[in-house]
């Protein structure tokens, strides 16, 4: 691990504001081992009419996740 890693806060993202050290993380990216993503197999479903995918951004209803603000509170 690269030795000027520290974590972030734990806080609302929105009231987050990077520290020295977690900028400092930023020069040692080399040292930080690469991500891995586990993605499900998504099953074909139902899916919107073309102008309701549209305006939804997907196609698929499972896929369709609105934007809020303030998700930390």
């Amino acid at each position: 691990m690269c030795p000027c890693w520290s974590p972030a806060p734990n806080v609302c993202p929105n009231n987050w504001v990077p520290t020295p050290a977690v900028e400092a993380a930023a020069e040692c990216i080399d040292k930080f081992p690469i991500g891995m993503a586990y993605v499900p197999w998504q099953t074909w479903q139902q899916v919107y009419s073309v102008d309701t995918a549209l305006g939804m951004g997907t196609i698929f209803p499972d896929l369709y996740k609105p934007f809020t603000m303030g998700g930390c509170r």
